[in-house]
């Protein structure tokens, strides 16, 4: 079953990937195209790096591009790299060591700008920006964001609590 969801999983991303007369020489204006092929479980074992599993059409893919071969993982269990992938966010950050546990029950966290950062969890929408200003919304009472509740003091405690889940080792000053 593994195999055939990589075999559709390969031709689709095969299908997308725009063909380039370039043949490997980066040296070109245009952006290349980069494909992050992600799989729990498969340690070495592509065809592509002479491994026992057959993958075709990974194989392919391989031969017309570059192949990254020194990948390493950020806990050497599924679930914790399988956040860090998703999230972007380091074990340290999502508490996310060992296998058991809840990719969902972690807040989803947006990163945009340098320095700015979104929080959705549960019903809540926090906005904490590099300038140190805050918007706070529910967006089960206000699904269009009207209502910006960080400026109201009973609201302080959810916020703290919500600032927690932000990777402040991005920001130069953790006490913003």
């Amino acid at each position: 079953m593994t195999s055939y969801i990589l075999a559709i999983a390969a031709i689709l991303i095969l299908a997308a990937c725009k063909t380039s007369n370039h043949k490997g020489d980066l040296s070109f204006t245009e952006k290349p195209n980069i494909v992050l092929i992600a799989v729990d479980d498969l340690n070495n074992w592509v065809g592509a790096w002479g491994g026992q599993a057959k993958t075709p059409h990974i194989d392919k893919l391989a031969s017309q591009g570059r192949m990254f071969s020194q990948a390493y993982c950020v806990v050497p269990a599924c679930n914790p790299s399988r956040v860090a992938l998703f999230t972007g966010l380091r074990p340290e950050n999502t508490g996310q060591f060992v296998n058991d546990g809840n990719f969902r029950e972690i807040p989803a966290i947006v990163t945009w700008e340098q320095g700015s950062h979104s929080v959705l969890r549960n019903n809540w929408n926090y906005i904490h920006y590099k300038d140190s200003s805050e918007e706070l919304y529910n967006q089960k009472d206000d699904p269009n964001e009207y209502v910006n509740l960080a400026i109201k003091p009973e609201y302080r405690n959810l916020m703290d609590q919500l600032k927690g889940f932000i990777p402040f080792d991005n920001f130069a000053n953790k006490n913003k």
